[in-house]
């Protein structure tokens, strides 16, 4: 089946969006006063001039990531030797430039990124170098340490135990709420769905929501329902075949949308992206709101949002005693197999997966890098107030990234077939256990 890409979790909108808001490179800059290239830590690593005098061509689209590595090419290019030519395209075209030059095996690109609905696709054609191998041989591990890279992300970028892709940027779901609103309901931390469900109930008063979420068909609906159907125990796949008819789907319907978007949310919600949801939270019509932590920044903007100061985060809850299982997503970095310099290339992407490159980009713009260290940066946790970067990063490493079939080619049109039958439930057109039966069928023809 065509891996078809429909609408995804992260958009060029959405991207604007928060780098506006502050944390990304445009809002506030990879240099700042004082910033200097941590050599003396790279130089740990080993010999970053081995490959001097190649030229390195990265095919990327726009993103804070893209950003930073612009940004930061002279130093890398002054550190090694090599130089570095960068194709940057918007998203769409980037996918459909990615996909003609990986299938051909062109070998005109050493690098480039990968988003999580194309890792499998990527990975199970044999396009990708296996990476981990390859950093293994040119810098030292141990000044590397991948254990430090939360291990989701690692998990996004396997196939068969082969590493071939690293996280450059991480993102999974989370409760976004207003701390004044729970705390005159007398509410204390909200760590289940039946935590959640009663922080609805009893927020949803006096012209403010209790809660707003997307609703609008297609990965917006599926990406935050997911994390409730995960985390009532429910799994995607079984003998790979859709296994959403069970109690786990048909609960995890009943409380996302009935429970608790019928019943304590806003009107219009089968019309919400992202984009519709995080503006009614903002406004101060809603009182929880739950999605991906990259839009923590969109919802702490002090220039749009009145009540910034009083925002706070939640990792993912779960329910029925399971383990959080919050949906996520991953960019990531990937060489590809027909590169011709693919050492030289893996030596890139160890030095901009570093440790010592991360903090600095992680210290000077707050974005949402893949290492553990980072996020319990002091420096870097300014640009998150409160406990919200523990919240953050405890929440990233309870993703379980082998349980979303990301790594499945044919998932995006299933999602897209699961996303209806979810949708006729938010519109009373169908009860959530009549919606899982026809969702399964649906989703079983659609991976044909």
């Amino acid at each position: 089946m065509a891996n078809t890409r429909k609408p995804t979790l992260i958009t060029p909108t959405r991207r604007q969006f928060i780098s506006a808001a502050g944390v990304g490179l445009a809002g506030v800059g990879l240099y700042g006063a004082g910033f200097r290239p941590a050599f003396a830590d790279l130089a740990k690593a080993g010999d970053w001039t081995k490959y001097k005098g190649t030229n390195l061509r990265l095919l990327l689209n726009n993103h804070w990531w893209t950003d930073a590595v612009k940004a930061k090419v002279a130093d890398f290019e002054k550190l090694t030797g090599m130089k570095l030519t960068l194709d940057i395209l918007s998203e769409d075209n980037y996918y459909q430039k990615a996909a003609v030059e990986l299938s051909a095996g062109t070998g005109n690109y050493d690098g480039l990124m990968v988003g999580n609905l194309q890792a499998g696709q990527y990975m199970a054609a044999g396009w990708l170098a296996p990476l981990g191998d390859l950093i293994k041989g040119v810098v030292d591990p141990g000044w590397f340490n991948i254990d430090d890279i939360f291990q989701s992300g690692r998990d996004a970028g396997s196939m068969n135990g082969s590493l071939q892709a690293l996280p450059i940027s991480t993102e999974a779901e989370v409760v976004m709420y207003r701390k004044d609103l729970l705390q005159a309901a007398g509410l204390g931390p909200i760590r289940t769905f039946d935590d959640l469900e009663a922080a609805a109930k009893a927020m949803n008063k006096d012209g403010v929501a209790g809660i707003v979420g997307r609703g609008r068909r297609g990965l917006d609906v599926v990406w935050v329902w997911t994390g409730f159907f995960l985390g009532l125990g429910g799994e995607f796949l079984k003998d790979g075949k859709a296994a959403v008819d069970s109690d786990a789907g048909v609960a995890a319907t009943d409380l996302y949308i009935n429970k608790l978007l019928k019943a304590n949310g806003p009107q219009g919600t089968a019309n919400m992206s992202w984009l519709e949801a995080s503006g009614v939270f903002k406004e101060g019509k809603a009182a929880m709101y739950p999605d991906a932590s990259g839009l923590v920044a969109v919802v702490i903007d002090k220039k749009t949002n009145k009540n910034a100061d009083q925002v706070g985060v939640f990792a993912w809850p779960s329910g029925n005693g399971a383990k959080p299982a919050p949906d996520y997503w991953f960019w990531l970095f990937g060489v590809p197999a027909s590169s011709k310099n693919k050492e030289a290339a893996a030596l890139f992407t160890a030095w901009a997966t570093s440790p010592e490159v991360e903090l600095d980009v992680g210290r000077q713009t707050g974005s949402p890098v893949a290492r553990a260290s980072v996020w319990a940066d002091a420096d870097f946790k300014k640009f998150y107030p409160g406990e919200m970067a523990d919240e953050i990063a405890k929440n990233l490493t309870n993703v379980q990234a082998a349980r979303v079939p990301y790594g499945d080619p044919r998932f995006p049109n299933a999602a897209d077939a699961l996303s209806v039958e979810i949708v006729n439930v938010l519109t009373g057109s169908k009860d959530p256990a009549a919606a899982m039966k026809a969702a399964q069928a649906a989703m079983d023809e659609a991976m044909q």
